[in-house]
């Protein structure tokens, strides 16, 4: 929890507990609190992971807590989609939760999930995950909306602007991706059969690793949650500084959205 101003606190620099490990962190630079950047000093957590903790505890408790404080109750089941590894040992404390990947046990592809988890989670997340999968990308919110309970909250978050939503490859189908002379190359072949090759190609986390497929619009992301069933549809809003959760751009701001 966030502390009264010291000597060695100002304007510019504040403490605050994490929310994911409840560890204190003194006397940090507001500016370094950015959203891929203010990792935890304790559990490395950055702002944008702290940011879907704080959405995850008000749909489920009523209200924003560290994890340490949420009440024991293995009846909630959380369900994260290639969730951040460090968040596991934390939540398995509290609640029934696992983290599905696509490329590992326990495996959960969202565009077609197990049908031994549809429709049991009381809430599923999900940070920067969504800017990867192939399209299309309706079949991915689909996917999560069938995993949850009625009532269910979907908590993400995706690199969003505010301009329409662009789709780098959205003719994809049987493609695979090659490195030649340090250059990495994309090769499609459509439905059609018709022969594609993309340069240039934007990936997260470093060269090779995981592919950007399109970058969201806002107004685009709000109509696709809509039209596959989910209401109450909201970006987090004011800066939560007690967790060490600062927005500074209106953008690529962490959502929760309820199932109908």
């Amino acid at each position: 929890m966030q502390t009264a101003m010291t000597d060695q606190e100002s304007p510019d620099r504040i403490s605050y507990q994490c929310n994911v490990c409840a560890g204190i962190n003194e006397f940090v630079e507001v500016t370094t609190l950015d959203r891929e950047t203010g990792q935890c000093r304790h559990c490395h957590a950055q702002v944008r992971l702290r940011a879907i903790v704080h959405l995850i505890s008000k749909a489920m408790f009523g209200q924003s807590m560290p994890v340490k404080y949420w009440p024991e109750d293995t009846g909630i089941k959380g369900i994260g989609i290639s969730d951040w590894a460090g968040y596991q040992p934390f939540f398995e404390q509290k609640i029934d939760y696992i983290n599905g990947q696509y490329h590992e046990e326990p495996r959960i592809d969202v565009r077609s999930p197990p049908e031994h988890l549809i429709g049991t989670a009381d809430f599923v997340s999900c940070s920067d995950v969504f800017e990867h999968v192939d399209p299309p990308i309706e079949l991915a919110f689909t996917g999560i909306h069938s995993l949850l309970k009625p009532g269910g909250w979907l908590i993400f978050s995706v690199p969003y602007s505010f301009e329409e939503t662009v789709e780098h490859f959205p003719d994809l189908y049987e493609w695979n991706i090659q490195n030649e002379a340090n250059d990495y190359v994309l090769r499609n072949r459509t439905r059609d059969g018709h022969e594609q090759e993309f340069r240039n190609l934007i990936f997260h986390g470093g060269p090779g690793q995981v592919l950007e497929m399109r970058v969201f619009g806002y107004h685009d992301l709000i109509k696709l949650l809509q039209a596959v069933g989910f209401s109450d549809i909201a970006p987090m809003g004011n800066d939560v500084f007690e967790f060490g959760i600062r927005q500074s751009h209106p953008w690529s701001r962490p959502i929760a959205a309820r199932k109908i």
